[in-house]
C-alpha cells in the first residue's frame, strides 16, 4: 500500500490498496471512484473556472474534473457510468463583511462549480463534507471507497 499526496491544483488516480490524501481549506477534494473496479481518483480543485491560459487544468473545477474523468476512463479503463463521487472542502477561511463581493467566497464558489461540473458529466455526488469555516484533512481508500476526514479541532468524519 503507497500513500500518494495530491498537491494542491493536483490530481492523482490509482488502484486497490493505495490511499491517496491531500489538505484542504477553501479548496475542493473531488474524488472519483468505480467500486466494482476499485479505482479511483482525486483532485484538489482551487478555483472555479479557468478563465486565462494557465496550463495546469487541474486547478479549475471546469477544466479539471474532465481531466480526472479522462484520466480514469484512458488510463486504468473505468467505466464512466460505475462512477461515483464524494467531495470535501470548500470552507469560509476567512472572515469577510456580508457587503464583501461574492468573488471573495471561495469556497462557497468552489463547491457550486463542483457540483455544476459533475452533474453535467452525469457523475452522482454520493456524500459530502463540505462548508464551515475549517479546513480538512481527508484520506481516500481505494479499498473501499470511503473517505476520512480531519478537521481542526473536530471528530473524524467518514463519508
Amino acid at each position: 500500500m503507497n500513500i500518494i499526496n495530491v498537491g494542491v491544483g493536483d490530481l492523482a488516480a490509482s488502484i486497490f490498496p493505495n490511499i491517496l490524501k491531500t489538505l484542504l481549506g477553501s479548496c475542493v477534494g473531488v474524488a472519483l471512484y468505480s467500486p466494482s473496479d476499485k479505482v479511483g481518483g482525486l483532485i484538489h480543485i482551487m478555483l472555479p473556472k479557468l478563465t486565462n491560459g494557465d496550463m495546469n487544468r487541474a486547478k479549475y473545477a471546469n477544466t479539471g474534473i474532465p481531466l480526472l474523468l479522462s484520466t480514469l476512463e484512458n488510463g486504468y479503463g473505468v467505466d464512466r457510468s460505475n462512477l461515483i463521487a464524494k467531495i470535501a472542502g470548500g470552507a469560509n477561511m476567512f472572515s469577510f463583511k456580508k457587503t464583501a463581493a461574492p468573488v471573495f467566497d471561495i469556497g462557497t464558489n468552489n463547491i457550486a462549480a463542483v457540483r455544476y461540473c459533475l452533474n453535467h458529466l452525469e457523475i452522482p455526488i454520493v456524500e459530502e463534507d463540505v462548508g464551515a469555516n475549517y479546513g480538512r484533512r481527508i484520506e481516500f481508500y481505494l479499498e473501499s471507497g470511503k473517505i476520512s476526514i480531519f478537521g481542526h479541532n473536530k471528530q473524524e468524519v467518514h463519508i
